[in-house]
């Protein structure tokens, strides 16, 4: 059939096993090979060559460019050119079924180089074959990928790095597969992480940064995102987590699962793979300045006045608002219930309340004394008591995951209505995992954390708080210190809730 042949198109994929290859570039070679093969015959040629190599058809651009090219008369040519059949394709039937119906109404040969055959899929025993050979791809795919599955996974309890681009503060040392510290961002790193601790919120940090010039590991600006991801990563605590994530993060991709959060549990944590860059007290902290903004509206993050996004309505539960009036800031709430009704919460000023945050603290600073004199009180039993009833949500809630899998495999449930029940519990359950991760942070803080130092901070802001510092560093001391202050008034009765960190 060879004689047939004068145009071809050369197709070039890469395998999973390619990729995984860091000696040498694959594609270059395949690539030589195929025009050397089409020289050596006399055949013109094209080349559509994949960047990437997809799962499926909707993820691999140059073979639907190649198909549509020929039902539309673009190119003709009298067969596609490939190193082995299974790189035409590894995917579902239906892939492989539009491939071959594409080529057969065509009368488009397909020339592998390994074996050098021309398969006819108009011919009877030429389409069985090429069905076997589809069939034992799609065999051997999902078998590479368990290996290579398993083999991250025990990369990743051997302490190497499998997760890919080195986080910022790190660089892979390639022979070892292990991250070392990078002297030249570790500066930039810890600038960061300082700065997050001093009380500056993620926009802010990614701000100043862009300010001075400094640029991603992209060469792109910093944006509050990038910041927060930094902040949060456990990775700098010299962990390596693997299987964090379930699901597909493509999301045009067919037949995948979306990309969701696996629970804690789930998760394969390894400590002391490399030297940390942070400490877990500082992290913590900063997770729980991150944690604190998150019900703070935006306006109030901008952090115009010293009391911005700390102050809540003792009624409604919303921030309350602040205005400059002469040389005075007023407080008032101004939000409206679902039915239109204003709330009834009266304001006041901003002098009373931070009046109120000196008396509280002075009151703290002497009972904590107290306590040091006497060695009373355990602060944790509170937080113990909460830890208690998450662990117990989340046993029932595993318990309830439980019995919709039966209810499915008895074939109570539908796929969907399985799916749908499945992933509401699922949700719940990382939901609770965050409170109950936020309650280990806090009852470590609070056992690490001695009234000594309790008096140390006190002493610290008092010392250096004045009302003379910009509205935005007095914004950011108290944000240090209070967890939240709540502001009722009734007529001329005024009562505030102070709660420090």
């Amino acid at each position: 059939m060879s004689k047939f042949i004068q145009s071809v198109a050369i197709y070039l994929r890469k395998s999973r096993l390619d990729e995984e290859d860091l000696e040498r570039d694959v594609l270059e070679t395949h690539r030589r090979s195929l025009i050397d093969y089409c020289k050596k015959n006399g055949w013109q040629y094209v080349i559509y060559e994949e960047v990437k190599s997809g799962e499926s058809l909707a993820g691999r651009p140059q073979m639907m460019k190649l198909l549509s090219d020929i039902e539309q008369g673009e190119i003709f040519i009298d067969a596609v050119l490939v190193m082995d059949y299974d790189r035409l394709s590894r995917g579902d039937g239906e892939d492989q079924s539009k491939i071959k119906k594409t080529l057969a109404r065509s009368d488009v040969f397909v020339v592998t180089y390994d074996d050098g055959r021309i398969y006819d899929l108009n011919n009877d025993s030429d389409d069985m074959v090429t069905d076997m050979y589809a069939m034992m791809a799609r065999f051997e795919y999902k078998m590479i990928k368990k290996r290579l599955k398993r083999g991250k996974q025990e990369g990743a309890r051997k302490g190497l790095w499998i997760n890919g681009t080195p986080p910022i503060g790190y660089k892979l040392d390639k022979e070892a597969r292990k991250l070392v510290i990078d002297e030249e961002k570790y500066p930039l790193y810890r600038k960061i992480i300082n700065m997050a601790l001093n009380g500056y919120s993620a926009n802010e940090i990614a701000w100043a940064l862009n300010k001075e010039g400094y640029k991603s590991k992209r060469g792109l600006l910093w944006s509050p995102k990038v910041i927060r991801d930094i902040l949060k990563d456990e990775t700098h605590l010299g962990k390596i987590i693997y299987q964090k994530f379930k699901g597909d993060a493509h999301k045009d991709r067919p037949n995948t699962y979306k990309l969701e959060r696996r629970p804690r549990s789930e998760w394969i944590i390894v400590e002391n793979c490399h030297p940390a860059i942070k400490t877990q007290e500082e992290h913590d902290k900063i997770l729980e300045l991150l944690e604190s903004r998150k019900t703070v509206p935006m306006r109030a993050r901008q952090r115009k006045y010293p009391l911005s996004g700390l102050v809540t309505c003792g009624k409604c539960g919303r921030i309350m608002r602040m205005r400059q009036r002469g040389n005075s800031i007023h407080i008032r709430c101004g939000h409206y219930d679902k039915f239109g009704n204003l709330c009834t919460n009266r304001g006041g000023t901003a002098q009373t309340i931070i009046d109120a945050i000196h008396e509280k603290l002075k009151e703290y600073r002497e009972l904590t004394l107290n306590k040091i004199e006497n060695s009373e009180g355990n602060e944790g039993d509170n937080i113990r008591k909460d830890i208690e009833r998450v662990l117990k949500e989340i046993d029932k809630k595993q318990k309830a995951l439980e019995r919709i899998d039966e209810a499915y495999e008895e074939g109570v449930y539908d796929v969907k209505t399985y799916r749908e029940r499945r992933k509401k519990v699922s949700d719940d359950i990382e939901k609770l995992d965050d409170e109950l991760e936020l309650l280990q942070r806090k009852l470590k803080s609070a056992e690490s954390m001695t009234d000594t130092d309790r008096i140390r901070i006190i002493d610290e802001f008092f010392e250096k708080f004045s009302d003379d510092l910009p509205y935005e560093e007095q914004n950011r001391m108290l944000m240090l210190i209070l967890k939240e202050v709540k502001w009722t008034r009734i007529d001329d009765n005024v009562d505030i809730e102070i709660s420090f960190h």
